[in-house]
């Protein structure tokens, strides 16, 4: 019936949102020079980093990820408003965007020569009823441990 390919139809839509988000994370491939960089990488939103002199200022860089929020989360969240509450799946949604935003800031500040990132600023805009967009933007420095 009707009711049954509605239903199915929204469940593919979740099922093919969540391959986008897994999708995102696995573009961000690393050797493994590149992946000894990313995890010593650090990241502040100060404009310095204690116990570290910054040797270069590199360049602005950011990080994008948008992410659908599903059918299901749009649900709940319509209940969440409603009874003022948190919606669990919106917070979730927008920590996986942040975490591949963040991930490609870093990528990219590797890629231009930076061990550090300052001044890191986030945002979460609604760019429609069902995206969330998160941007990371920081500068990315070349810092060294005082001695």
């Amino acid at each position: 019936n009707s009711t049954s390919k509605a239903k199915e139809y929204f469940q593919s839509i979740v099922e093919s949102k969540k391959g986008e988000i897994e999708d995102s994370e696995k573009k961000i491939q690393l050797n493994k020079e590149e992946q000894e960089k990313f995890d010593k990488f650090l990241c502040t939103t100060t404009d310095k980093l204690d116990k570290y002199t910054i040797d270069q200022y590199i360049d602005t860089v950011s990080g994008e990820a948008v992410i659908g929020t599903g059918f299901l989360s749009e649900i709940e969240a319509g209940f969440s408003d409603f009874l003022g509450t948190t919606s669990v799946r919106f917070a979730n949604k927008i920590d996986e965007a942040r975490e591949v935003a963040v991930n490609l800031m870093k990528k990219r500040c590797i890629t231009k020569g930076a061990n550090a990132a300052i001044g890191v600023s986030f945002s979460v805009t609604s760019i429609s009823t069902n995206m969330i967009m998160v941007c990371v933007t920081g500068t990315a420095v070349k810092i060294e441990l005082l001695s």
